[in-house]
């Protein structure tokens, strides 16, 4: 039981912690501050872009629900029908999101994304001296208890 719920607090704090770095950073800005400290910046894009996947497809999801029951879809049926809805769904939803990729693709070959060199951002992001004092603080700490569970 002891296990189990040190397996289930750990658990909810991992998914604390990335709800509140989710809630309250805007992944335009983290994007900018991680190439900055000097993160390559495809290996930013990419963390942006799973950051927005998951509400984008919401989006979408829920557009395509709406624009199907508009056309008679009937979500209240047996579990038969809701499946057969379900893949109804699926097929715009995988479509919609490969066009999407594409366009993206196409985007930032345009802008020049895979060009090299030194690159200026509209998005100033300001490293105070209480924020890096927060930043090695944190990481201390980690240090520190990685140190006292490798000791006990």
């Amino acid at each position: 039981m002891s296990n189990a719920l040190l397996v289930f607090f750990r658990a909810l704090v991992v998914v604390c912690a990335v709800l509140i770095m989710v809630f309250s950073t805007y992944p335009k800005t983290m994007m900018v501050a991680f190439i900055d400290k000097g993160l390559s910046p495809k290996l930013a894009y990419v963390f942006m872009a799973s950051l927005q996947f998951i509400p984008d497809m919401q989006r979408r999801a829920r557009a395509i629900i709406e624009a199907q029951q508009a056309r008679g879809l009937d979500l209240e049926a047996n579990i038969w029908s809701r499946f057969q809805a379900l893949l109804a769904m699926m097929i715009p939803l995988l479509t919609g999101a490969l066009i999407s990729v594409e366009t993206r693709s196409l985007a930032l070959e345009a802008r020049g994304f895979s060009r090299g060199g030194v690159r200026s951002h509209l998005i100033e992001v300001p490293d105070s001296a209480t924020d890096r004092v927060i930043r090695w603080s944190m990481a201390a700490i980690v240090v520190l208890v990685a140190v006292w569970r490798i000791v006990l």
